[in-house]
């Protein structure tokens, strides 16, 4: 890699974590689709412009960028569901840059019914298209695109922020693997019957569980109040030190 000095801002190292982050078939990726968006977005407000972004980062065009600065647009709670590729728990990069053209307000619903139904890309956009031009409500356009498909199997998706200052300063300085592993055992601690069933990310500040339809009636009965009960467990899980 070429050195390309503090373009836009940027130091060496953060060009390097960029390049070794954007492309097509990345093993390693020291950076999530949303902390390359927000440095994109940084070096833009320092000067740089597309063109030279796309050619440090070995982009055949723009186009690219675009799709990456989109996730700037989208609420920090649907952030928080933005990774390489979709889960369970996850929207994949290019599905969440479709749903980031919908209304702030309207991004966490669209964001949940990605997961929960598998949307692709194509469908993502589909949704946004037929929010813009029929006139239909956002769960009604939902519902659309989901009768598109012959078969259907779906999850619940719970969406919260952990309440606990010292906490997210905890879990700050831990890895998403780490958290993701912290989260699921202090569930699994707590409830059991949850392993294997119920799958969770965890940032600094957001969790994100999802599970079948059938488990959804045990979560809402054993944490009534789910933002309260998962920061919680995660507390004392950390209080522990296990």
């Amino acid at each position: 890699m070429r050195n390309e000095g503090s373009l836009g801002g940027l130091s060496a190292d953060e060009l390097e974590k960029l390049v070794l982050s954007v492309g097509t078939q990345r093993s390693y990726r020291p950076l999530s689709p949303v902390e390359v968006a927000g440095m994109l977005g940084s070096a833009k407000k320092h000067g740089a412009t597309n063109p030279q972004l796309a050619d440090v980062l070995h982009l055949n065009g723009p186009s690219m960028l675009g799709r990456f600065l989109k996730l700037n647009r989208l609420a920090p709670a649907v952030q928080a569901m933005v990774d390489w590729g979709a889960s369970s728990t996850t929207l994949g990069f290019s599905t969440a840059s479709e749903i980031a053209k919908l209304p702030e307000r309207e991004q966490a619903l669209a964001a949940q019914a990605a997961v929960r139904y598998s949307f692709s890309r194509t469908e993502a956009k589909d949704l946004v298209q037929l929010r813009e031009r029929s006139g239909m409500s956002l769960a009604e356009c939902i519902s659309e695109v989901v009768a598109t498909r012959h078969r259907v199997e779906y999850l619940d998706v719970y969406v919260g922020s952990v309440d606990d200052g010292s906490l997210r300063e905890h879990l700050r300085g831990m890895s998403q693997v780490e958290r993701d592993a912290l989260l699921r055992e202090a569930l699994e601690g707590d409830a059991p019957e949850f392993a294997g069933e119920v799958s969770v990310r965890l940032t600094a500040s957001n969790f994100i569980l999802s599970a079948p339809h059938a488990c959804s009636s045990v979560i809402d009965a054993r944490y009534p109040n789910l933002e309260a009960g998962v920061t919680s467990l995660l507390a004392r899980k950390v209080n522990r030190g296990v």
